[in-house]
């Protein structure tokens, strides 16, 4: 499960960041994020800190709502509706 929220977030900030136009060094610039962090993140090698998400998701202007599928045991998506922002980005890192 922890490769499928990684790979969730990792098509989410690159998608958002080739919206914006931005390469991979004007992201890192505009989030004070550094460029190997970005990179891990769009290749989904590592899960970033809540705060990381959350400045990316404002610069990158998405919802954090995608957070709320998980996929179970056996593969299948199920919704989580109702959870807020924090809880979102706690859920990402369990």
């Amino acid at each position: 499960m922890q490769n499928l929220k990684r790979q969730m977030i990792a098509e989410k900030v690159k998608n958002g960041r080739m919206v914006m136009g931005y390469s991979q060094q004007e992201l890192a610039n505009a989030t004070n994020i550094s460029l190997r962090s970005i990179q891990r993140i769009e290749k989904a090698q590592v899960s970033p800190r809540p705060h990381t998400l959350k400045v990316l998701s404002e610069e990158l202007d998405f919802s954090l709502d995608f957070l709320n599928e998980a996929s179970d045991e056996k593969g299948s998506v199920k919704k989580y509706n109702m959870l807020s922002t924090r809880e979102a980005l706690l859920w990402c890192f369990y």
